[in-house]
């Protein structure tokens, strides 16, 4: 039997759905990348906006078409929107055959054989265990040498803005014997960059007897055959010297961080619940610098909060000039229901809202292509792992700041630590040479 899979949302959705394909594939069915071809539709959802849920619910009127002339197709429906309302998903779309949470996912592989055998008297599994039963971590299906490892699942933090500890849980570590195990059989598959994931990475090891982050990516480090660690993603409230330390003396640690700002309002920061200030932000920015002076930062900006006026917005506008990030993802609000800001009152219109983040994109694109012209004429340790779309003898992969760089190759190149010299900037890309 083959099955189609569909992924929407974070690196940990990402995560998720690689997992369970390896799963799957471990029980005898078989990948497609044609639907028309599938046995099964596994669709992982994402609930942190409402755009995504719209997305979704747009597949399930394609798929509800497919399934009127393929009678014996399987559509199940997992991920975050399905732990939230699974229920509602089931009576407003009667055709999806399971809806999977996001603390069941291990369930899956039995379900589907059970579904295609008989029809089971119970389509929704969303509820929240005692404990996880953590899945074996995959291989990056998109990069053979790169494998995902959830470190801590879950949230504690609770955001004003953010669905995530509602469809996600409590923030639960996973011991750090078992990611080192998992890792070891990693690297018998060819593994070279681990990429470590959790809401709030910086929180792991809090929540039971074991070592904190900053020692985890020490303890990982003494493994020879690991070439690259990255992770995601940071909170600025638990950021501390001890893993600024890290960063900058763990060789395979990229220099990167990822680390959302979200306003540069103090006031609207407290009514998000995210327990810091901007001066606290600005702090950690100054430390990573001085340490890591070339350090290659990216951030989150959420747009548009209730309530934000116009000289809020210009607080972030000016952070996004004078922090000078490579990357920020600047996002409308979006409000959740269930969250501790959807009462709030809004105060602008939609085109307001989508000026106040063009201008942002705007201003960053700008600072974002300055920022990259430091690497000119530098070596960057790049690892290839795809062709590029508007070439096929380019290769394209990530420096050890995660800046994306295009040079000749083949295909004998992927995986490997190759020395580029940077000779352009085109676009947000480097372009160099081997």
């Amino acid at each position: 039997m083959q099955f189609f899979f569909e992924t929407y949302g974070c690196q940990m959705n990402l995560s998720d759905s690689f997992e369970v394909e390896q799963e799957l594939i471990k029980q005898g069915w078989k990948k497609t990348d044609n639907v028309n071809h599938a046995d099964a539709v596994l669709i992982n959802t994402c609930s942190v906006r409402k755009t995504a849920e719209t997305r979704i619910i747009g597949r399930l009127g394609f798929y509800k078409n497919i399934k009127k002339t393929k009678k014996n197709l399987t559509l199940l429906v997992m991920g975050c929107f399905a732990q939230k309302d699974g229920d509602l998903l089931k009576k407003s779309y009667p055709f999806i055959d399971l809806i999977i949470g996001t603390q069941n996912k291990n369930k899956i592989p039995e379900l589907l054989n059970a579904v295609k055998k008989h029809k089971p008297k119970k389509a929704v599994f969303n509820q929240f265990e005692d404990h996880f039963d953590f899945m074996e971590p995959s291989i990056d299906h998109q990069a053979f040498f790169r494998a995902f490892l959830p470190i801590i699942k879950g949230c504690n933090n609770y955001c004003s803005y953010c669905i995530v500890p509602y469809t996600r849980g409590r923030e639960v570590s996973i011991q750090s014997s078992f990611l080192l195990d998992e890792l070891k059989k990693l690297i018998d598959k060819g593994v070279s960059e681990v990429f470590l994931l959790g809401q709030n990475v910086n929180s792991y090891g809090k929540d039971i007897s074991d070592i904190n982050f900053s020692e985890l990516l020490l303890k990982i480090s003494k493994f020879k055959e690991i070439k690259r660690i990255k992770f995601m993603t940071s909170h600025p409230k638990d950021f501390s010297d001890e893993l600024i330390h890290a960063i900058e003396t763990i060789p395979q640690v990229v220099k990167h961080v990822h680390l959302p700002l979200q306003t540069a309002s103090n006031r609207i920061l407290k009514l998000m619940n995210r327990k810091y200030t901007f001066e606290d932000y600005q702090l950690i920015i100054e430390k990573l610098r001085k340490k890591i002076p070339d350090i290659s930062l990216s951030t989150d900006i959420l747009s548009a909060f209730p309530g934000e006026t116009e000289e809020e917005y210009l607080q972030t506008f000016e952070a996004l000039r004078t922090l000078q990030f490579d990357k920020a993802f600047i996002f409308l609000y979006s409000p959740r229901e269930g969250t501790a800001a959807y009462p709030l009152k809004e105060s602008l219109n939609q085109k307001e809202k989508k000026l106040r983040v063009h201008h942002m994109v705007e201003l960053q694109n700008q600072i974002s292509f300055e920022k990259l012209k430091r690497f000119l004429h530098t070596y960057q340790e790049v690892i290839p792992e795809k062709i590029s779309r508007k070439n096929g003898f380019e290769l394209m992969g990530n420096s050890h700041f995660d800046t994306k760089v295009i040079f000749q190759g083949d295909e004998s190149d992927f995986g490997k630590m190759i020395q580029v010299k940077i000779k352009d900037v085109k676009g947000m890309s480097l372009i160099g040479e081997k």
